[in-house]
């Protein structure tokens, strides 16, 4: 009978023993790991979570920086997103840097090429009249005329008449000249009043004709 009792007992203790050793002394975990690549964190960063529980991860970019999307074990481009712990996992978080878009610029001309308000298409600001003076009255017949450069002009033309309309009947000089500021009558110009005006020109543009001129002779 004793004997009995003593392997009752045995029996008993193998199985408490079988058990606690099944128990494992608590619940399962696993480890939750995060990667960042580019500039910005994820909350939680990493840690040790129960099987089954659900980890919500959330991105958050560095300045000047944007979060992309997920990789690894985590997908999309959702945040924050939730991850089901249910075995090791590693997740990356990918973040771009922010690229501002360009402005546009254009250099600035210099003054003598900006267009004025009522030039239109290649016409830029015109050459300024410098001599004869407006409404000046002179004694040479062959007078010299003279005008303001433009920086990027290459060719000048001019126009005396004795029209303020510059009607081709009224032309008395009309020529198509090099890179000069400066051009002398060719020939004697009779007594009385003359309108003139300059264009600055180039292969690619040239401006409105100047502002009028006029002078007297005699």
């Amino acid at each position: 009978m004793k004997i009995k009792v003593f392997a009752l007992i045995g029996l008993l203790s193998i199985l408490l023993v079988s058990g606690l050793a099944c128990d494992g002394g608590g619940p399962t975990t696993y480890r939750l790991s995060i990667v960042v690549e580019g500039q910005g964190s994820v909350t939680p960063s990493e840690g040790s979570f129960t099987s089954g529980e659900a980890v919500t991860l959330t991105a958050s970019p560095a300045s000047g920086w944007s979060f992309s999307h997920w990789g690894g074990q985590g997908s999309g481009s959702q945040n924050p997103i939730s991850i089901t712990m249910d075995s090791d996992k590693t997740v990356y978080a990918y973040f771009t840097e922010e690229t501002a878009e360009p402005t546009q610029t254009s250099a600035a001309l210099p003054t003598e090429q900006q267009p004025t308000a009522t030039s239109t298409g290649s016409e830029l600001n015109a050459p300024q009249l410098l001599a004869p003076a407006a409404g000046e009255t002179i004694l040479s017949k062959k007078p010299t005329f003279q005008w303001s450069s433009i920086g990027w002009a290459d060719k000048y033309d001019i126009q005396v008449a004795t029209d303020a309309g510059f009607a081709a009947a009224s032309l008395v000089i009309n020529q198509n000249l090099g890179n000069v500021q400066a051009y002398q009558a060719p020939s004697d110009l009779a007594n009385g009043t003359y309108y003139w005006h300059v264009k600055a020109k180039s292969d690619n543009s040239q401006t409105a004709w100047s502002a009028v001129g006029t002078f007297t002779i005699g």
